[in-house]
């Protein structure tokens, strides 16, 4: 700290101490604080469900003992002498029934509103993740496909990178590079409607294939196949996120010392060889990066699976908005969007450890 006083200055030095503290404070422990603190308790709903249906039940009573009454007090009007006394007892039952009915609501309308609010402290939202099958399910899946799209994209990416960084001129490196930047100008959004006009039934990829005699356009049973679901999320995400797989690992090959390269070429090691022994792991922080941003994108990814699923299949983070604007369940979106932060922050454990790399090498 004293060597980056000395450096910086004291004001210099104030200023970004400040700086990092609110960006810590302000993005990371208020937000996760928030988020922790809302899977911790829930709201019986299903409590509030009983309460409201018997409500309004008692309220459909009180309606039919409100119209018999008034009917009673016509008949006792217009009947004779002998009739009244039996009208009388009913109307004095239903009377009865209609203070008790009254006296009730108030109360049970009191619980009502006080278990809408009412905060239960428990392991619940937890729980519900693991007894739902179906959503145990969606997570899994979310799990594999995330780590199969940032395995394709690490094996698509990895000889881009090193023709970019290594083979490529200059001036060519630079072409193909503004040729990958190039559609990222355009809205992530537009890009994935693109992909989803070229996968479906009628899209640009069957009447290719139709060219070919392979898919027949016209046909109604079967229709032209839709590749919309699992797989086309998944090429849509290797698309999406291919750039944050490249620049990771184009940066890195980028300072390899091409002489160790040609070292090993002279001494007759195969290419295979030269890139297990000699590029990999020196690229092993690129790599790192770029399995640790494409996984995290691609398993907290909405726009793409939304768009690019066909409804034949559903990503965990589409329950996670279902939770949190369709039902208004807060508590468990919180708890499943932690869920998805927990395992993204184990993974990157795990990335570390199998390319033996450190914080400070995936800084760099």
């Amino acid at each position: 700290m004293t060597e980056f006083v000395r450096r910086y200055g004291a004001v210099m030095t104030g200023y970004i101490l400040l700086a990092c503290g609110l960006w810590i404070f302000v993005m990371i422990v208020i937000p996760q604080g928030m988020v922790t603190y809302y899977t911790s308790w829930y709201i019986d709903r299903n409590y509030t469900g009983k309460l409201t249906r018997q409500i309004d039940e008692m309220y459909a009573e009180l309606d039919k003992v409100d119209a018999a009454i008034a009917k009673l007090e016509r008949e006792i009007a217009a009947a004779g002498a002998s009739a009244k006394a039996e009208l009388k007892r009913k109307l004095s039952e239903a009377t009865r029934r209609q203070k008790e009915i009254e006296e009730a609501l108030p109360p049970l309308e009191a619980e009502w509103s006080a278990s809408r609010t009412r905060r239960t402290y428990s392991w619940r939202n937890y729980e519900y993740l693991i007894t739902n099958a179906d959503h145990r399910a969606v997570f899994l899946k979310t799990i594999w496909a995330s780590v199969l799209v940032t395995g394709l994209a690490l094996i698509f990416c990895y000889p881009i990178a090193y023709y970019l960084a290594k083979v490529a001129a200059a001036e060519k490196a630079a072409i193909l590079m503004l040729g990958l930047i190039i559609p990222y100008w355009v809205n992530e959004l537009l890009r994935v409607f693109a992909w989803q006009m070229i996968l479906s039934g009628r899209g640009v990829l069957n009447l290719v294939l139709s060219l070919f005699g392979l898919v027949d356009l016209d046909s109604i049973d079967p229709p032209p196949p839709n590749y919309l679901g699992d797989t086309g999320v998944m090429l849509g995400m290797i698309y999406a996120y291919i750039l944050f797989m490249v620049f990771p690992l184009y940066n890195v090959m980028e300072t390899l010392d091409k002489n160790q390269i040609e070292a090993a070429r002279d001494l007759g090691a195969p290419w295979i060889e030269i890139h297990r022994h000699v590029v990999i792991p020196h690229a092993k922080p690129g790599i790192a990066v770029g399995c640790i941003m494409t996984f995290m994108l691609a398993a907290g990814s909405y726009a793409v699976p939304m768009a690019l699923s066909g409804g034949r299949s559903q990503w965990f983070t589409q329950i996670i908005y279902t939770w949190t604007n369709d039902t208004l369940d807060l508590n468990l979106g919180a708890t499943y969007a932690l869920v998805l932060l927990v395992l993204c922050i184990v993974f990157i454990l795990i990335m570390m450890r199998l390319t033996g790399v450190s914080l400070r090498d995936i800084a760099k």
